[in-house]
């Protein structure tokens, strides 16, 4: 991806590890994002968004059988991203004018939300607020200010359960999250199209315990100025959730309508190999093995996959990492070897550390179910 995936202090502690990101995913979202998508207690969707630094682990194994797989030379299209590479470039160098023209310069809401998370993932405040002295009617500074206080705040409070936050915790992450809801207000008085800002304050809504309706109208404006924002429907589910005292039927149906609107192709689909990892986390190893055996869930896998990374017109932009990382987990639960082992290639080595923190160590777990599905997709 998350914390952001689970309830906060003051709710009822659900029996779930805790998560990663806000896309991602898993910020705002995904985070997020979702995926993509910081460390534990990021606000994001439970896993991070594409986008992160790639870890340095060498691809193995060969093509597997029954599905096209990218030439052995590099990784699919977006996996790796020279545009993220010079806005992360900028930022390091704080050299906003060509931070502000790097972000501008992507697409669309939801690639510009992965450049966010990525510049926006272990907090800077002082940065944005020496931006913002200097240029303080600019939307985008106010936006990047108002998400990296979001992350801070989420960081005070931490990623474990709801009984393992203090009450100073609490506070510290309530006084941040409203800090940000403020700023994210200033950005939209100015740039009220903003579906970036937009998309953050679904997830503050998520941290400060407002109302689903409250969520929903977020939810609705981001998605008003920029369809199918991936960014906001990740973080929306999160909210939708039982651990966010939604519901698994709510979450579902909101999972449905978001994936059949989604344009052929685009990255949206992964929120079906989401949920699916949400109904996951609690499980035994046994139960597990279980849930993933059933034909619905398998069914339900595969023709996402099939309408995503084992789609020829698959175009998931800067939302490739993470959603290839994704793919390749739920594909191995369900032992679809050569869709998983397809993915894998495509990722050629760059792992991102969700969703394979939920089972472990994400490298080992990374590495051992990728040589596992290169291993069974050969025979």
């Amino acid at each position: 991806m998350s914390a952001p995936g689970h309830p906060a202090a003051g709710y009822p502690a659900q029996a779930y590890p805790a998560a990663g990101y806000p896309a991602h995913a898993h910020p705002a979202a995904a985070y997020p994002t979702a995926g993509a998508y910081p460390p534990q207690g990021h606000p994001g969707a439970s896993h991070p968004p594409a986008g992160y630094p790639p870890q340095a682990y060498p691809a193995a194994g060969h093509p597997a059988p029954g599905y096209p797989v990218q030439p052995t030379a590099g990784p699919a299209p977006g996996v790796m991203s020279p545009e993220l590479d010079r806005i992360r470039t900028a930022h390091a160098a704080r050299d906003w004018p060509a931070l502000r023209q790097g972000i501008q310069a992507l697409p669309t809401a939801d690639e510009r939300m992965v450049a966010c998370t990525a510049v926006c993932a272990h907090g800077d405040e002082e940065f944005y607020r020496s931006v913002l002295a200097a240029h303080p009617q600019d939307p985008l500074a106010m936006t990047l200010l108002g998400y990296t206080l979001l992350v801070t705040g989420w960081a005070i409070r931490g990623g474990g359960w709801a009984n393992t936050v203090s009450r100073e915790q609490f506070a510290a992450f309530q006084e941040y999250l409203h800090r940000a809801d403020a700023v994210l207000i200033d950005a939209l008085a100015r740039q009220p199209q903003l579906a970036e800002a937009w998309a953050v304050r679904v997830t503050v809504a998520r941290g400060l315990q407002l109302s689903p309706a409250e969520a929903r109208r977020r939810y609705q404006q981001a998605v008003r100025h920029a369809p199918h924002l991936l960014a906001a429907q990740l973080s929306l589910l999160q909210k939708l959730l039982p651990k966010w005292s939604g519901s698994w039927e709510a979450a579902e149906e909101f999972v449905r309508t978001c994936v059949a609107e989604a344009p052929p192709g685009a990255p949206n689909i992964v929120l079906v190999a989401e949920l699916h990892l949400e109904r996951m986390l609690g499980l035994s190893a046994a139960q597990r093995k279980e849930y993933f055996a059933r034909p619905e869930v398998r069914t339900q896998i595969l023709d996402a996959a099939r309408r995503g990374p084992l789609a020829p017109d698959f175009r998931p932009g800067l939302r490739a990492k993470s959603v290839y990382n994704t793919f390749a987990l739920v594909l191995a639960l369900i032992e679809e070897y050569a869709g998983a082992a397809h993915c894998f290639q495509a990722l050629a080595g760059q792992m991102s550390d969700a969703p394979w923190d939920y089972l472990g160590q994400p490298m080992e777990q990374f590495v051992l179910y990728r040589d596992r599905c290169l291993r069974e997709a050969r025979r």
